[in-house]
């Protein structure tokens, strides 16, 4: 089914209320994660900018900052990211009739940790890394778009307008989000799968997952589902995107305000 028809099936049994299993974690998780990213990135920009005594950072050196900035914090989003997917498998599993309550985030950690292994919530490490490379295009796209469209403009123009920042969010995001497909439907399998974790048998690894896609359905299985992990993706960085582009502007014209 394609995203649309699963959102269609879901009205029709009257239980939109499985759309957001898993959001109570989600909404800690998305949070700390853009946090810990942006305030990484801020602090590698200005140690980068004061070592080098450079005036504009390179694309290659930007894609390394943000990389970098991003792989600091799987410590704390991986375990989450783990409860998440966890949580939206089981209540798919028990959509066949099941009246059982979904557990809760913190009932789902535990279950996991107990039944798993603490290093379960690790699984998809190595995806994860390989994603780190997703903010880090994100944001280097916009930064790009941005300073072309500023540069078109007259005067001394710094911030972009709100639809200006959106589609330019929008159009970055979607970039990422192609370029790393295969490596989010990986982790996606690798944090949604059960495993006990005194099993004889290990877990599959990324490579062997995408080999096994390819092997089964062909190298265009790779990109089944991108077009909901796009939409998802361009309306959550599109929009964040914006909102942040008019923060900067109103703190900006604050601190200016405050020092005439």
């Amino acid at each position: 089914l394609s995203a649309i028809g699963i959102l269609r099936e879901h009205i029709r049994e009257g239980k939109c209320g499985r759309l957001y299993h898993g959001i109570s974690s989600k909404l800690v998780q998305s949070p700390q994660q853009k946090f810990q990213y942006f305030y990484m990135q801020t602090l590698l920009k200005t140690l980068y900018i004061r070592y080098t005594n450079a005036s504009t950072i390179p694309v290659r050196d930007s894609l390394a900052l943000g990389f970098l900035a991003a792989l600091q914090g799987l410590a704390t989003t991986l375990p989450l990211d783990v409860v998440t997917n966890r949580m939206i498998s089981r209540a798919k599993n028990k959509s066949a009739g099941g009246k059982e309550k979904a557990p809760s985030m913190l009932e789902t950690f535990l279950g996991i940790w107990e039944h798993e292994g603490f290093v379960s919530f690790y699984r998809s490490l190595n995806a994860s890394i390989i994603l780190c490379i997703n903010p880090a295009i994100t944001y280097v796209v916009f930064d790009k778009v941005k300073a072309w469209v500023l540069n078109k403009k007259k005067g001394n123009v710094q911030y972009l307008t709100t639809f200006e920042a959106f589609a330019a969010g929008a159009f970055s995001k979607a970039v990422a989000a192609t370029i790393t497909f295969p490596a989010v439907r990986a982790k996606t399998r690798m944090t949604s799968s059960e495993k006990i974790h005194n099993s004889e048998e290990p877990a599959p690894g990324m490579i062997r997952i995408l080999k096994d896609i390819v092997h089964e359905r062909g190298i265009g299985a790779l990109y089944t589902g991108i077009g909901p992990q796009i939409w998802k993706g361009v309306l959550q960085e599109a929009l964040m995107l914006a909102v942040k582009e008019r923060i900067a502007q109103v703190v900006t014209s604050m601190i200016l305000g405050s020092e005439k």
